[in-house]
């Protein structure tokens, strides 16, 4: 049993009724004021002709609506690509004009010779061996995984430790 309220359109009385019992577009009879009226349930009813159409139509307007993201998707990633290439491009003539020793070989082309990486090796291997705790400092704080408190923390026992080993431990004895 569903029982509930309806207001009469014309005088606005109170009418109680089944929902069970009464359909949309059957006649009501007020008790307050006698007029007829037909009873409206507050939904609206759309009658659809060519449904079926409309389905397709809607699974098609979704399928091209995909399309059209996965187009957009690819022609972003092909700008990203191209953007990398171009920032490339002026890094390497902004490396060039600054004569970048680092990133250009003696010909000023964007190459690096054998002797050039020979030498790059030569020079870090007796850094390495002469300066290994100046050159694990170093390592530490052109690390680009490492934030500032851990690479100042790793520093700062790198030091106190070159300082025991240079008093030969008896600084804090």
């Amino acid at each position: 049993m569903n029982i509930f309220d309806v207001s009469c359109p014309k005088c606005g009385g109170s009418i109680t009724i089944d929902k069970d019992k009464v359909n949309f577009g059957d006649r009501l009879k007020c008790n307050f004021c006698g007029s007829n009226f037909i009873y409206d349930d507050g939904v609206e009813r759309v009658e659809i002709h060519g449904g079926k159409e409309m389905g397709y139509e809607f699974e098609r307007g979704r399928q091209e609506a995909m399309e059209d993201i996965a187009r957009e998707k690819d022609e972003a990633e092909r700008q990203r690509e191209k953007n990398i290439e171009d920032l490339d491009r002026v890094m390497a003539q902004a490396a060039q004009e600054q004569g970048d020793a680092n990133r250009l070989g003696r010909n000023g082309k964007n190459e690096i010779s054998k002797e050039d990486i020979k030498f790059k090796w030569i020079g870090k291997i007796i850094l390495w061996i002469l300066f290994f705790p100046l050159m694990l400092i170093y390592t530490v704080v052109k690390s680009k995984w490492l934030t500032f408190e851990a690479k100042l923390f790793i520093v700062i026992i790198f030091i106190g430790a070159i300082i025991y080993i240079l008093t030969g431990g008896k600084l804090w004895s």
